[in-house]
């Protein structure tokens, strides 16, 4: 019997799960059909008759992304920026001027072309795509998802948030040299401002202390393709100190907070992200 396949270098309960993780979660809630699960050392061979959801996939050996490309029997949910490749890139475009790849670093070209559907998660995701040449059949979801369970504890904190506790700006510690803590704590100190870090923490911890603050510092150096950081600080009501080099900014929503920002993400997700992911899928 042929199956649905999520294959992804990592699940959300893996140790080194992060937003990427998290928005699979997501969809693979909302989808709400049978999905089998797979992760890149888990995978010996593409059946052609399944169908496959292809999500970060730098681990996987490149026979099985060939054997993909030859079938094309798959779906690419694309978080970052797969198409770069070579020592010292990062996947991250902005290495280069003016974020265009010299050609000799990029790869998997066929992949995206070859896939059915490409899905980004914003317009400035996916226009660094076409800005680089790459081709395919891509389609922006328009935000990053977030599971039923996500958007009802974003109601929970919206209706209980009093506003800001303190004045204060703050700034997410992270160990990931990308989200660049160093840049935000420089910057805070180089102007004087008065911050909190926040460490690391459960999620729901998280974004309870989030809610506390007047301001968030955020300084990545790679194009995430969204940001779900950037996300939940305006939910909570968050005035932003942030270059803009995520895709968050560039969509209509990020103009809202609150309660009308969790309603229009919500819409978004229920009424286009999803069913354009579903279109593609194989039915019965």
């Amino acid at each position: 019997m042929s199956e649905i396949v999520y294959l992804a270098d990592f699940f959300i309960e893996d140790d080194l799960a992060g937003g990427a993780e998290m928005s699979d979660a997501a969809i693979i809630d909302h989808l709400d059909i049978p999905i089998k699960r797979v992760r890149y050392n888990e995978i010996e061979e593409v059946d052609k008759n399944n169908f496959y959801i292809v999500a970060n996939r730098s681990l996987f050996r490149p026979r099985i992304l060939d054997k993909l490309t030859y079938y094309k029997n798959y779906i690419i949910v694309e978080h970052d920026y797969q198409f770069v490749s070579g020592p010292g890139n990062g996947r991250n475009p902005y290495v280069f001027e003016d974020a265009v790849v010299p050609p000799m670093f990029r790869s998997q070209l066929e992949f995206y072309r070859k896939a059915q559907a490409v899905f980004f998660q914003t317009e400035f995701q996916k226009k660094l795509f076409e800005k680089n040449n790459v081709e395919g059949n891509f389609i922006s979801l328009s935000t990053t998802p977030y599971s039923p369970t996500e958007f009802s504890f974003f109601r929970k904190l919206v209706s209980e948030n009093k506003g800001p506790l303190t004045r204060k700006f703050v700034v997410v510690e992270s160990n990931k040299d990308i989200k660049n803590t160093k840049g935000a704590v420089d910057y805070c100190i180089n102007g004087k401002l008065d911050f909190d870090m926040i460490p690391p923490m459960d999620r729901e911890s998280f974004l309870s202390k989030l809610s506390e603050y007047s301001a968030l510092v955020f300084f990545p150096i790679t194009p995430e393709s969204c940001s779900r950081l950037a996300t939940e600080a305006r939910v909570l009501g968050l005035n932003m100190i942030t270059p803009p080099i995520y895709g968050a900014p560039g969509e209509p929503w990020f103009s809202l907070t609150g309660a009308d920002l969790v309603d229009e993400l919500e819409r978004i997700t229920v009424e286009k992200s999803i069913p354009a992911i579903k279109e593609y899928l194989p039915h019965g």
